[in-house]
């Protein structure tokens, strides 16, 4: 068999436009890595990668240079279904966004500040709201429980306020858990005796 039929044959078996070792790179380390870069058409459709590197955990050259062709295989499946999604899809990379006016960005930048001072407010406010309950919760509790206490009219009012907002809260709760349960009382006839017929 002469050079130009071998060439013929192995171009028919293996489909491959690089020599095998071009993909085969000597990492600092001394191991081998396959390397193979991936078309600037094909970027968004593989993560945005600029080549598919994968470490062969190989420091002998024989070794590594064997399994390059598996490699290559692999990498070339990839790159096929990387064509076929972005033929399928029928759009080309995209286009990297205008950069916003400054404009813009201070407005986002004062909308941001303006919602963090926000959120600062609402957390100091909750803060303060349950330092205040912890202070007046032995007063509550003695006021749920009948007992006299010693306080000041300020913090007994305050209290009382508390649990008044405290049992309001647990009736709206139980009401919308019924309404939950057994609807809105559209349907329900209250106060209206049944017709007999």
């Amino acid at each position: 068999m002469n050079s130009k039929d071998f060439l013929q044959a192995s171009s028919t078996t293996v489909l491959r436009t690089k020599p095998m070792c071009s993909y085969l790179h000597r990492a600092t380390n001394g191991g081998y890595h396959f390397r193979m870069a991936i078309p600037a058409d094909l970027r968004p459709f593989m993560a945005g990668k600029r080549e598919i590197k994968h470490s062969l955990k190989l420091k002998d050259r024989a070794a590594a240079k064997a399994r390059i062709p598996d490699m290559t295989q692999a990498a070339n499946a990839l790159l096929d279904q990387a064509k076929l999604d972005r033929d399928t899809t029928g759009k080309l990379a995209p286009s990297p966004a205008k950069p916003k006016p400054a404009a813009q960005i201070e407005r986002d930048r004062r909308r941001w500040e303006a919602e963090q001072a926000q959120a600062d407010y609402a957390a100091d406010t909750n803060f303060a709201a349950d330092m205040e309950i912890k202070r007046l919760e032995p007063i509550m509790d003695a006021l749920t429980e009948d007992i006299e206490i010693d306080g000041s009219p300020a913090d007994l009012a305050r209290a009382g306020r508390l649990l008044v907002l405290h049992e309001r809260e647990e009736a709206d709760s139980l009401v919308a858990a019924l309404h939950a349960r057994y609807g809105n009382g559209q349907n329900a006839r209250v106060g209206k005796p049944k017709s007999s017929r």
